[in-house]
Parts: structure tokens; sequence; C-alpha cells
């Protein structure tokens, strides 16, 4: 073992200030200091650090256990409940092999909740790095497997992995600033229905009927499903335009169980036809794009779409690249809306009566996602759009291989 002269005091004192510069780093909040509550916590109590420290030195045979790193090796036992100052209290040396008087030890003077199991799993191979009672997280026993004191670096690095894997995350919960609104305003949960219960039709898709061989009947849900079941899009439509548009008319179906999806329905058959504007363009372009700016830079790019244009010139606008301005294979990239539909106009793959009707839908997808109230729509409105989208789209993808 290297012999060390330096004091616990004073390396901890410099662990210390380089473990809060670290932390403070990772858990990074805004200008006036806010920040998701449990990062904000944890900076909290980063900047109350050091707290008191027990040092308990264990001798080991190293002949048997050849992982560890020196003869004498620590147990730290970390006390949050008392921050603002490195206060060591330093406990002495024992025997690993005296498991009697490391038990203890460990329960007198650290408090170690059923010392006895932690020191029979322990001294089986060393290989426990600490452990705590999940009722008191404020106080932890940790083992290293070097003494600290010779080995500065490493320490900081091992704490800080400690802290943020969930010695910190469990202590900084009672600094927590999360607001319980439920509490301070003594709001009431909602209440959990049986399955039967949940699944009731909702009342208002009664009023709805359907005229059967001059009477009518109340609409089941297997009408609903029969309502959209023949709207199919292409095999040539892309996987990623079909999910969005399942989605519309699943949740068409399932308006039978609660009313207001039916507006949701329509929300998602518009935005599967943005979806499909996107993706229709970006077919055209073939597996390698080049993207050039004013500056005559250029860049190859293996398939593009919105947003690995705009973050890649965000991340390089230093260098001239502007997503306004920027050219895809030599014109410029179709970025807006307006310029999507130019393009399908400009190259025959829409009518300009399909184009107004794109328009339309795109508006509804503006509308209905920027909401300042909450508007319910009725069933048929639901299925038409469903019906003209499904249209539209195929129309887009009938000639695009």
């Amino acid at each position: 073992m290297m012999e060390t002269c330096v004091t616990w005091e004073s390396f901890f004192l410099q662990a210390f200030s380089r473990i809060k510069k670290q932390l403070n780093e990772h858990y990074r909040v805004e200008e006036d200091g806010s920040g998701p509550p449990l990062i904000v916590a944890l900076r909290e109590l980063v900047n109350k650090l050091p707290c008191a420290i027990k040092v308990l030195m264990l001798k080991v045979d190293r002949t048997k256990f050849p992982h560890l790193e020196d003869d004498v090796c620590p147990l730290l036992g970390y006390d949050f409940t008392r921050l603002g100052k490195a206060i060591v209290d330093y406990i002495g040396l024992v025997d690993a092999n005296d498991k009697i008087k490391l038990k203890d030890t460990l329960t007198k003077r650290f408090q170690l909740q059923d010392a006895e199991t932690f020191v029979e799993d322990f001294c089986k191979d060393f290989r426990i790095t600490g452990t705590f009672d999940p009722e008191h997280p404020d106080t932890s026993v940790h083992f290293f497997f070097y003494d600290p004191r010779r080995a500065l670096d490493e320490f900081v690095s091992d704490f800080v992995l400690q802290f943020d894997n969930f010695l910190g995350r469990m202590v900084a919960e009672k600094y927590d600033k999360i607001i319980d609104y439920n509490e301070l305003f003594n709001l009431k949960i909602d209440p959990i229905f049986p399955a039967d219960e949940l699944l009731e039709q909702d009342k208002r898709v009664r009023s709805f009927v359907r005229l059967i061989n001059g009477g009518s009947r109340p609409t089941t849900i297997e009408d609903l499903q029969a309502d959209v079941a023949s709207t199919q899009l292409m095999p040539t439509v892309p996987e990623d335009v079909k999910r969005v548009y399942e989605r519309a008319k699943e949740l068409y179906i399932f308006g039978y169980f609660r009313y207001d999806f039916f507006t949701i329905s329509r929300h998602y058959a518009y935005l599967a036809l943005e979806s499909a504007i996107k993706n229709r363009y970006y077919q055209s372009f073939g597996k390698e794009v080049i993207l050039s700016n004013r500056k005559g830079k250029q860049v190859k790019m293996g398939g593009i779409d919105h947003k690995t244009v705009i973050h890649f010139c965000l991340r390089n606008r230093r260098d001239g690249w502007n997503y306004h301005e920027v050219l895809a294979d030599g014109k410029k990239f179709a970025l807006t809306k307006r310029e999507l539909l130019d393009w399908l106009v400009q190259n025959k793959i829409i009518t300009m009566w399909e184009r107004r009707l794109c328009e339309h839908g795109l508006q509804q997808r503006d509308f209905l996602s920027h909401q300042t109230f909450s508007p319910v729509d009725i069933p048929g409105w639901a299925l038409r759009s469903i019906e003209e989208v499904a249209a539209l789209i195929n129309k887009m993808f009938l000639t695009s291989h």
C-alpha cells in the first residue's frame, strides 16, 4: 500500500470542491434558476455540500481478494443531515476478519440497521460497494476498493456516479419544489371505473340513428367500424403516414365510448395529410441529397426531412447555413406548407382543385392543433375528413414508384 500523509479533513475539502463543480455543471438550470423540479432540488442539495463523514478503515487480505487495490480500504458513512462542513469522524482501523467487531462498529457508530446481514454478505468477497436504509436515505455507507487519499480523481468520479445514479436523487426529495395542486386546492382525483362501466356507450352517440329498410335503430360500434373499413391507403404510401392515418380510423371507432374522440379523429386525419405531403416531397430526392447554401458550401446527406434540414442549419449557421434559403439538389428546399403544395402542383402530382382541398385540410390541422377553446365535432364530419384525406393521400402516391 502506498503511504499517504494527507489528512481526511484536507482531502474531503479538496474532493468536495471538485464534486460540487462537476455536479453543478451536470445539473444545468435556466438563468433564473428554474428547471425540472428534481434537477433544481439536486442543485440545492449540491450547493449545501460537503456533508459530515464517518471513516472506518478496514484491513483486508489482498492475496484472497486481488480486486482490492490497497491493504487498507475505507468504509465511508455520508451523513446528509449535517451539511455545510466536512466534519470527519475518524473511527479507526478494524480487521475485516473480525466480523463481530465490524458488526458492532457499524451498529453503534454508523447506526446501520441489520449490520449483521450486511457484514456477512459484504465480507464474502468485498464486492458490495455500499448500503443504506431506504427509510433513512440521508445516511449511507460506501466501500472503496482503494484509499481515496491517493486517488483524488478516481474518488471524485466514483462519488459523482453514486450521487447521480441514486444517492443524491433519494436525498434530494426533501428539497423537491413540486407544487401539489391537488392538496393545495383540495382537488379530487378521477374515479376509477371497472371495465364494464368504462366501456359503456357514450350517451351522446345514442342520439345518432341508422336508417335501415325504412326504419331506424341506434348506432352500434359495428356500424362505426363498417364506416371506415373500406377506406384504405395504397401499398405505396409510406408506413409512417399509414400509422398516423390508422390512428384517425381507430379514434373514430372508439368515439362510440367517448364522443370527443370524433374531434380527435379529424385532427389525426389532417395530421396524416400533412405527413403525406411532406413524405411525398422527401421521396423525390432518392437516397442521397446534396444541400448547398449561398456561400457555395455543400454537404451530402443520406435522405432528409424538415427536422434534419432545420437542425443541420441551426448547428452550422455560423458557416452560412440558413434553412429559409438552403438548396436541396440545386433547388430551394420547400420549407413552408405553401412551397410544398406548389411543388406538388408543379410536378403534376395533384391538381389545383386538390391543392385547395389540401389547403383546407392543413388549415383544419392548424385549427385543431392550436386551440383556445375545445370544439366538438359530430361523427359525420370526422368520417368525411377520413374519407377525403384517404383520397388525397392515395392520389399523391399513385405515381410515386
